[in-house]
């Protein structure tokens, strides 16, 4: 994925009073490459092949709920995101699919399919979003429980009360 660290963060707030983290955040583009396998059918056309492919995401605001909880470790306070986590994309400006290797690599049937993909995409996104959201929620509390794992509540908040130690 390439695009993150370009995230305009909105109404972020970090309460350790009901442990969550929550916010808005908008992204002018994402990219992710990666690879696919498909053997179905999307807006109906049969639709098969295995292959690289390139998603671009453009104008996207997700908003971001994160309960956390804290665990002791190394006599430190640490924190974590639950399982429970909540993403949600209300807007997308555009998606764009690249898909390689359709139908084992016949190049007019694959361009003709990419081409009705993009000009669909809405439809697709509307299909496909509720497993976005969740790869999405996923990927960004693993990126953020990395950081988490590694840095104490005490050296992540200034002045911290020091019942949120307890």
């Amino acid at each position: 994925m390439y695009g993150l660290k370009d995230i305009q963060m909105q109404d972020a707030t970090f309460n350790l009073e009901d442990m969550s983290m929550n916010y808005t955040g908008f992204l002018p583009k994402l990219k992710i490459l990666g690879n696919y396998r498909l053997n179905g059918r999307v807006l109906l056309l049969p639709i098969v092949g295995r292959g690289n492919c390139t998603i671009i995401l453009t104008n996207l605001t997700a908003v971001v709920h994160f309960p956390l909880e804290k665990i002791q470790k190394k006599g430190e306070i640490y924190i974590r995101i639950t399982a429970s986590k909540e993403l949600k994309i209300p807007n997308l400006g555009r998606l764009y699919m690249h898909l390689e290797n359709l139908f084992d690599g016949n190049k007019e049937l694959g361009d003709t399919l990419n081409t009705v993909l993009n000009e669909n995409w809405n439809s697709i996104w509307d299909d496909v979003r509720s497993g976005w959201e969740i790869f999405f929620a996923e990927t960004v509390a693993r990126i953020y429980n990395r950081f988490f794992a590694k840095v104490p509540l005490r050296e992540m908040v200034d002045n911290l009360d020091p019942k949120f130690l307890a």
